[in-house]
């Protein structure tokens, strides 16, 4: 009798055991009790959809990612493997390629500047050689995107460039190779007083190509300094603040960021070298984004920096990218930054100081000169945002030699 009575305790047990954790479940539902929507979408395309080219496990799965991931915000994404790995080679500033710095025109791709020992390098190519044809396909009338989709390719595959150099025909043959690519497209010393660089991203050797440039430009007397961050996405946040670094004190506050429980986390200028103690100019623009914001704000919140150009994009959120087993990773949101002066950047973008406003075909123009690197040719440049930049500087240049020690000495003796 005992014996029955434990069996049938046991099983009351078990009853009640399963009943509350059933009634927990259904009013606490999992991501796996709703995924089987999933499935049963996925089995209705495979069997009608009208183009079955599009409906295999692989494109589904693919499309499924992207939409739950841009159903977020627009700033979280889903990459494919070949995406994730383009975007780390970009960022790293390696990519499968050739190794050269070019602009297009009527007669095809100008080489301005073939990088040490690159393909290209090995190849014979030379600067101020024109590249006409790639695998016997003409580059002539392509734009800059049209050109790198022929250049780049995979790692150690054979590509043959037909080359004018002169009065010469040339056949170059080539393995494309890994390039070490610089951010600064740009930098060179305007004049005496006024260096210039343009930085089209944040990438791992950025930081440091740009103290490199700036004690190269000091040396030569610099007095001024411009900095061109149109057309620059953003990237690695760390490259940002090591940059800002060069013009702050010792611990200054870069940005800070706080996510979903509201734990703040400060970025530092953490470097004890000397501080460069220059006037500064930011150029921005519609397409200067992220990181690009956070170093503008920034210089700017300790009046390191005046701002000229346009509204800047707005996007000062913090994403973080999380591998995937299948070699694709999800980038998504976890944060917010603030700057130095608790000014929230994402979705509302930085005002500059000076607003110079361009018409659609000049923006069209400047993406081109960009695109190829042309920034800044010449002594007489169309590009007005430009031309104010420096005008500004040299005016900052001016005032701050009024202001100096010795200046400031006279002025109190008179």
């Amino acid at each position: 009798m005992l014996k029955k009575t434990l069996i049938l305790v046991a099983i009351i047990n078990l009853l009640l055991g399963f009943t509350y954790y059933r009634s927990k479940s259904l009013a606490q539902p999992q991501l796996s009790d709703e995924f089987h929507l999933l499935e049963e979408a996925g089995a209705k395309l495979k069997s009608s959809y009208v183009d079955e080219s599009k409906v295999d496990n692989e494109s589904l799965t693919t499309g499924a990612l992207k939409g739950m991931l841009k159903s977020l915000d627009s700033f979280s994404t889903y990459y494919t493997p070949s995406q994730n790995k383009e975007q780390e080679d970009d960022l790293k500033g390696k990519f499968a390629g050739v190794g050269i710095l070019f602009r297009v025109d009527d007669n095809g791709v100008f080489v301005r500047k073939v990088y040490g020992d690159s393909p290209a390098e090995k190849a014979g190519v030379l600067g101020g050689d024109y590249i006409v044809a790639a695998n016997e396909v003409s580059l002539v009338g392509l734009d800059s995107k049209g050109v790198v989709g022929h250049l780049k390719g995979a790692l150690d595959s054979k590509l043959k460039l037909s080359v004018h150099r002169k009065e010469e025909k040339l056949e170059l043959d080539l393995e494309r190779g890994f390039v070490s690519v610089p951010t600064i497209k740009s930098a060179k010393m305007l004049d005496e007083e006024i260096g210039y660089l343009y930085i089209t991203q944040f990438g791992s050797k950025t930081a440091d190509d740009f103290s490199n440039y700036i004690d190269e430009f000091s040396e030569q007397g610099m007095k001024g300094l411009i900095i061109d961050l149109r057309f620059n996405g953003g990237g690695y946040l760390n490259s940002a603040v090591e940059i800002c670094s060069v013009f702050l004190e010792y611990g200054s506050l870069v940005a800070y960021k706080e996510g979903r429980d509201a734990a703040r986390e400060d970025l530092l200028d953490l470097s004890e070298e000397a501080r460069l103690e220059i006037p500064i100019v930011i150029l921005v623009n519609g397409d200067s984004a992220s990181a690009s914001e956070v170093t503008a704000s920034c210089l700017r919140d300790y009046e390191r920096c005046v701002l000229v150009g346009e509204k800047t994009y707005g996007k000062g959120s913090v994403q973080v990218i999380s591998e995937l087993s299948n070699g694709g990773s999800i980038r998504f949101t976890i944060a917010k930054y603030y700057t130095p002066a608790g000014y929230v950047i994402h979705g509302k973008g930085l005002e500059p100081d000076l607003k110079v406003k361009l018409s659609s075909s000049e923006k069209k123009e400047l993406r081109k000169q960009i695109a190829n690197y042309d920034t800044i040719e010449s002594k007489d440049p169309h590009d007005k945002q430009f031309l104010e930049a420096y005008r500004v500087l040299q005016e900052e240049i001016k005032l701050a030699v009024k202001e100096a020690p010795f200046f400031a000495e006279l002025k109190q003796n008179e």
